[in-house]
C-alpha cells in the first residue's frame, strides 16, 4: 500500500466513524486513541530497547568467548 493510500484509507474511515457520533462521544474517542497510539509508541520504543541491549549482550558473549578462544589457543605465559 502506498503511504497516500494509507492516508486517504485512514481519513476515509475517521469521517465514517465521526459522522454517527456526538461532539462529547468524538473527543473521548480522541482522547481514548490517542491513548492507544501512545502505548503502541512506547511498546516499540521498549522493544526496541531491549534488543538493542540483547545484540550488546550477544555482542560482549561473542567478544568473551572470543578471548577464551584465543587464550586457549594461543597461552600466554604471565609473570
Amino acid at each position: 500500500m502506498k503511504p497516500c493510500e494509507l492516508t486517504l484509507f485512514i481519513t476515509i474511515l475517521a469521517n465514517y466513524v465521526a459522522k454517527d457520533l456526538s461532539d462529547d462521544d468524538l473527543v473521548y474517542m480522541s482522547a481514548v486513541l490517542s491513548l492507544f497510539v501512545d502505548t503502541l509508541s512506547t511498546i516499540v520504543v521498549q522493544r526496541e530497547r531491549n534488543a538493542a541491549k540483547k545484540n550488546v549482550s550477544e555482542d560482549d558473549q561473542l567478544d568473551t568467548l572470543a578471548v577464551q578462544t584465543d587464550t586457549n589457543l594461543n597461552p600466554v605465559m604471565l609473570r
